[in-house]
C-alpha cells in the first residue's frame, strides 16, 4: 500500500487494506538493471501472473469439497488464486468458481464457494368452500 501525499493529508477516518486488491491491467514492471552490461536484461515483474484454479465440481450429499489450488508463480510471476469450495446438501452437482490469473501487481483473487441445497416443490390443493 502506498499512500503518496503532496500536501497536507487530513484523515477522519480509518486507512486499510483489509480485502482489497489491485485493480489494473497488469504491465511489465521494470526493477533494475542487470550488473552484467554484456546483455542488458533487466529484472522486472512479468504483467502475466501464474494461473487461478479451476473450478472445483462436486457431487453427494451433505459434503464439503475443497476448491483447487492456483499455480505458484514462477520467474517472479504473483501466484494464482485458489477456486472456491463447495457444501453439498443436495444430490446434484454443481461448479464453484474458478481463480483468477495473476497480475504484475497482485496475485490472483480466490473464486467464489457454491452452497448447494435441493429445492423440494410441495403440491398444495387449493379448494374453496
Amino acid at each position: 500500500m502506498l499512500v503518496y501525499v503532496t500536501g497536507t493529508l487530513e484523515n477522519k477516518g480509518t486507512i486499510t487494506m483489509t480485502a482489497r486488491g489491485a485493480k489494473a491491467i497488469g504491465q511489465n514492471l521494470y526493477l533494475w538493471e542487470n550488473a552484467d552490461k554484456t546483455n542488458s536484461e533487466y529484472e522486472y515483474v512479468p504483467k502475466d501472473g501464474a494461473n487461478g484454479g479451476a473450478a472445483a465440481y462436486g457431487t453427494g450429499s451433505n459434503k464439503g469439497i475443497q476448491g483447487n489450488r492456483g499455480a505458484n508463480g514462477i520467474n517472479r510471476q504473483t501466484g494464482g488464486g485458489a477456486s472456491g469450495g463447495i457444501y453439498l446438501a443436495g444430490s446434484r452437482g454443481t461448479y464453484s468458481g474458478a481463480g483468477t490469473r495473476g497480475t504484475s501487481y497482485s496475485g490472483g483473487t480466490g473464486g467464489r464457494r457454491f452452497i448447494f441445497s435441493s429445492i423440494h416443490k410441495w403440491n398444495i390443493a387449493i379448494c374453496k368452500l
